[in-house]
């Protein structure tokens, strides 16, 4: 801690208590760590101007020692990011040696010079067992440390570009409310094995700002760190049957319970498969807005699986057909065990066994695309379906014009439904019949404003129907 840097070279009394428990090799402890603090927030810039604690306390006993101090702060902001993406921020860091500085080998790369690409080294602490072991103590801290600064918390979403985050902080610390955001979508991608998925809900996620939660790329992140999860889900993989929901359901709750998901939407690829799993979305309440079912047969499935090949160094996939490596990775390429015409089989049979009930439960937010054409035109129709400009439709017809808006719908039901149900409603409490629901149909198909008129008739009676106004010919399509 820099203050603790501090009090040592200005020599003050703490200081050369703290520099005598380092030089023994000793942690500096928490009461002498807050009184050096309260020592520093005395001074009169700290108590003109207002004072910002990074990184402290990171214990639930060093808040009750801050608190107990007079050391209370007026807002405690608390960063919300998922795991996966901690290890990735953490597992990337390299230090220099020569200069101290660091780098990120994906979000801040080192030059390329092979001197300083040579010389560059993985902290202890930014290996993944690493990261996850803080993580996992940190969480059991910071639950109690939510209870201690509640009122005072703010929960932010940790994930979005830190320009983002800093004018949250802003308007926060200037008691400016938050943007009045449009709502978030929430959408589901099925299908079968190999028929595009995680093709089309990572460029629908980066397209529209939504959170791509992968059940794949979930368990692969356990795979590589070697949890509990990770073990179960090895085996699972390798013979091509579904993890139990014991297993992906509490994976799911997890990261489905952070910020970014909520506030931002997301795209579920992989989930649910069961009516367990459907059952957890609803008690998150997360029903999805939107469920689309990319259908590819069997067949095309086989030959998309059979061809795809994976950089062992990588991870980047391509296919043999439609999407050839260059001829200087060829040698590096590796087919996956679930990928063989076996392991596809498998996956597809415990898919088809599945399919017909979670298709059957989300049919009213539905709609069946199909999965054999070119991913842009999949992507084409999910976004005009998105943007209500074609409807819902799980009837796998081609796409039909564009439903009424809800401005239009709420117009319709005012200027037509209503007065028309009320003055049956009315009627019926005239007559007093024996039957009344019997009455009240009768009466509504006799009265029926779209009924054809003067003998008008059609096959099936629909296509005879006149419509007055276009708010009508909307309805009746």
């Amino acid at each position: 801690m820099d203050e603790i840097r501090n009090a040592i070279s200005n020599s003050t009394a703490l200081g050369l208590a703290a520099k005598q428990r380092m030089d023994q090799g000793l942690l500096v402890s928490d009461d002498l760590m807050v009184r050096i603090l309260k020592e520093r927030l005395s001074k009169p810039d700290c108590m003109q101007q207002g004072w910002l604690l990074h990184d402290f306390p990171k214990t639930f006993s060093q808040a009750i020692m801050l608190e107990e101090a007079g050391i209370q702060p007026s807002h405690f902001f608390l960063f919300d990011v998922p795991e996966d993406i901690l290890v990735e921020r953490c597992v990337g860091r390299r230090k220099d040696p020569v200069t101290g500085k660091m780098y990120h080998l994906k979000y801040d790369p080192p030059p390329e010079d092979p001197e300083v690409l040579d010389r560059l080294f993985q902290r202890a602490e930014d290996t993944s067992r690493s990261v996850l072991n803080r993580m996992h103590q940190f969480q059991v801290e910071v639950s109690n440390m939510k209870f201690l600064y509640r009122g005072r918390l703010h929960l932010l979403d940790g994930t979005v570009d830190k320009d983002s985050l800093s004018s949250r902080i802003s308007d926060i610390l200037e008691d400016v409310g938050p943007s009045a955001a449009p709502p978030s979508l929430k959408v589901v991608i099925f299908g079968p094995p190999a028929s595009g998925k995680s093709v089309q809900s990572t460029e629908l996620a980066k397209k529209l700002g939504l959170v791509h939660v992968c059940t794949g790329d979930l368990l692969r992140f356990h795979i590589e760190n070697e949890t509990q999860v990770g073990l179960k889900a090895r085996s699972s993989l390798a013979s091509g049957t579904l993890l139990s929901d014991d297993v992906i359901i509490p994976l799911i709750k997890e990261r489905m319970s952070h910020l970014d998901v909520r506030q931002r939407g997301w795209i579920l690829d992989g989930f649910p498969r069961t009516i367990r799993q459907i059952q957890a979305l609803k008690e998150m309440e997360l029903d999805p807005d939107f469920f689309f079912l990319l259908e590819v047969p069997d067949a095309v499935v086989l030959e998309r699986a059979l061809g795809k090949r994976v950089d062992s160094q990588t991870g980047k996939i391509y296919h043999t057909s439609f999407h050839p490596p260059p001829h200087h990775l060829v040698h590096r390429l590796r087919a996956q065990t679930s990928d063989s015409r076996e392991g596809t089989l498998r996956r597809l049979q415990t898919y088809r066994e599945v399919e017909a009930t979670v298709v059957s439960y989300f049919s009213c937010v539905g709609r069946r695309i199909n999965g054999q054409r070119a991913r842009e035109e999949i992507s084409k129709e999910i976004e005009a379906v998105l943007a209500r400009r074609i409807p819902l439709d799980m009837s796998g017809r081609p796409p039909r014009k564009a439903i009424p808006s809800a401005q239009e719908a709420n117009q319709y039901i005012k200027s037509r439904l209503q007065p028309f149900l009320v003055k049956g409603l009315t009627e019926l409490a005239r007559a007093k019949p024996a039957d009344p629901l019997r009455y009240l149909a009768t009466w509504m198909l006799e009265n029926n404003p779209n009924r054809p008129m003067g003998g008008e008739q059609s096959d099936g009676g629909r296509a005879g129907v006149k419509t007055n106004t276009e708010e009508e010919k909307n309805f009746a399509s």
